[in-house]
């Protein structure tokens, strides 16, 4: 029997080595320092208790807080951006962000790939961001969740649709929240393209709304131009990026988004909670109102409540 499992084991850290062999070797460094410190580390896991990876530090704070935990402490939160900071140090975090969502993946592949070490009741939640069904890499439903929406802000908005008349934000109303909403979707538009026709433009870049926009109208070209400033990237993709939000009937030949801000006021488009992403609707809310908003994502975490989250179809999941 004892030769047995030593066989499995070996076999199971040969398939390992051979799949962290064909990483990126930053995403192979980080997989390999995870599950050396935790998979690895047999008193780190017990059965009662669920090891849950999310993306980021608002992610950590909301799944970790009693309001939304639905096993009432039983599971242990683990942010994989910010262990990958702790890792490689603070100058690595605006590099980290874009890499935890493929890091949560790797990683639970590579578990899949030991697991014969130990039983370890890992999962994960991610966001959805643009993929239709998240993931489709050999990781099993179970072992890893997405939120209904885009991101975790889109979350908490799409399920409380009076969520922003609890901020306390100074001269917030409903025709900001929209405008900023509108934005925020013209932005999403635009990413969406590029993220599923791989034309490696960073649109992960801060914003700066003055040089795009003209009230609350997006200037595709000049948005896509920031962009490839900002990504060390020629912009030739524009013709193509256009041509394709023609063909999915998002803008007229004017490159002008067919839905205005009137329409999109009263008929919301049907994919606004997976265009929309989180960050980009609270820069643009802090641009329409012209002040900053200190951390707003934790604000929204504050004044989101539980009956709100138990709409959502992630929390069923969990």
């Amino acid at each position: 029997m004892a030769k047995h499992q030593n066989k499995k084991r070996a076999n199971s850290t040969v398939n390992l080595m051979e799949y962290l062999s064909g990483l990126d070797e930053y995403i192979k460094q980080n997989v390999k320092v995870f599950l050396t410190e935790i998979s690895f580390q047999e008193n780190f896991f017990e059965k009662k208790v669920n090891y849950i990876l999310v993306e980021g530090k608002n992610d950590y704070d909301f799944f970790k807080n009693e309001k939304f935990d639905k096993f009432n402490n039983n599971n242990y939160y683990i942010s994989i951006e910010r262990l990958t900071n702790f890792i490689n140090g603070n100058d690595s975090e605006e590099k980290s962000k874009p890499m935890a969502k493929q890091l949560i993946v790797k990683i639970l592949k590579a578990k899949l790939l030991c697991k014969s070490f130990y039983d370890s009741p890992l999962f994960a939640i991610v966001d959805r961001d643009f993929d239709d069904e998240y993931p489709n890499l050999s990781v099993t439903t179970q072992d890893i969740l997405s939120n209904d929406t885009h991101d975790l802000e889109t979350l908490m908005i799409s399920t409380d649709n009076d969520v922003f008349k609890k901020l306390p934000i100074d001269n917030l109303n409903l025709s900001s929240f929209t405008k900023a909403l509108y934005m925020a979707y013209q932005i999403g538009c635009v990413k969406q393209v590029i993220s599923n026709s791989h034309f490696y433009l960073d649109y992960n870049t801060t914003h700066d709304f003055n040089c795009y926009f003209g009230n609350a109208e997006l200037d595709i070209q000049k948005y896509i131009n920031f962009l490839g400033a900002n990504s060390n990237q020629a912009s030739s993709n524009i013709n193509q990026i256009i041509k394709q939000l023609r063909k999915e009937g998002k803008i007229n030949c004017n490159n002008k988004f067919v839905t205005t801000l009137e329409e999109f006021t009263s008929n919301p488009p049907k994919d606004i909670w997976f265009i929309i992403n989180g960050h980009d609707f609270t820069d643009a809310l802090q641009f329409v109102l012209n002040r900053k908003i200190k951390k707003p994502t934790e604000m929204l975490i504050n004044f989101y409540n539980t009956e709100s989250f138990k709409k959502s179809k992630l929390f069923e999941k969990m």
